[in-house]
């Protein structure tokens, strides 16, 4: 059987069936975000060539770019078509933005001890996407659900998973940095998320500090990140002790300034963290 070129037309009817996935045993079923699913009728009315050229772009804030769950839900799609080439496409792209997720912001030199791990866990997480799609290529595999609904925040906590099957060194000192532009998030801000219990992520007390808040930081503009990792780092804002490390004194900006940017980045995790938990 002949499979359809990738630069064939999608169709333009198309409803979007609903998610099976729920939230813990009897809770609601998962449902896409509203600009997941307006992203996903803009790309129907796209010449599947177009669609694969704007995938390749990995900027998020650059014209054209698609998000990931859009990807996912285009890829379950194929399964339904005669498009193999467009599914090889899309899925060799998907996973390439996996491997983004998982690779190293840090430099090669202090990378080089652990370097053979990390390059363990990325192939974990790629081979975990790969099996979840072919499952749902046989039968309907609600797990790829919560791909369409936060594709970040679940390659996050698969990334925790298989860190730990290849074993975390304890003890571990490096230093803690921003996440890259394309969404690494270092393994000792993790585990400053997954530690810290009295950081103040909203007005009426701490967020539970999960790795879906690792996922949400590396979507911060880079100075939003910068006061919320130096505030997991147990930094204060101010102080009027000479000499103490603040979080003012460390970025050169006014108390002020940090606290704007702090209400900013809440607000902004607070949007981003809105579908929830993601099993």
């Amino acid at each position: 059987m002949t499979s359809a070129p990738p630069n064939a037309q999608p169709p333009r009817q198309h409803t979007l069936p609903p998610l099976r996935a729920h939230r813990g045993d009897d809770g609601p079923v998962y449902t896409r975000r509203p600009e997941i699913e307006k992203a996903i009728y803009e790309a129907l009315t796209l010449p599947r060539e177009i669609l694969l050229s704007r995938a390749l772009i990995r900027r998020r804030d650059a014209p054209g770019y698609v998000p990931s769950e859009v990807l996912i839900h285009f890829l379950r799609c194929t399964k339904n078509e005669n498009s193999e080439q467009f599914f090889e496409r899309l899925c060799a792209i998907l996973i390439e933005r996996i491997e983004a997720l998982c690779r190293s912001g840090r430099s090669s030199a202090d990378a080089r001890s652990d370097n053979v791990a990390s390059e363990r866990v990325r192939q974990g997480v790629v081979d975990i996407f790969i099996m979840l799609v072919s499952k749902d290529r046989e039968d309907y595999d609600s797990k790829l659900d919560y791909m369409e609904v936060s594709f970040d925040q679940y390659i996050a906590r698969r990334r925790l998973d298989a860190r730990k099957s290849v074993g975390r060194r304890e003890g571990r000192t490096d230093p803690i940095e921003s996440p890259t532009a394309d969404g690494y998030i270092d393994p000792a801000v993790e585990k400053a998320l997954l530690d810290a219990k009295g950081a103040d992520f909203s007005e009426n007390g701490s967020l539970d500090a999960r790795l879906d808040l690792a996922a949400a930081i590396a979507q911060l503009p880079e100075k939003e990140r910068t006061v919320i990792i130096l505030k997991l780092k147990d930094l204060d804002i101010e102080s009027k002790e000479p000499g103490v490390d603040t979080i003012s004194s460390l970025l050169g900006c006014d108390p002020k300034t940090v606290r704007t940017r702090l209400k900013s980045a809440h607000a902004r995790l607070r949007a981003i963290l809105e579908p929830g938990d993601l099993s």
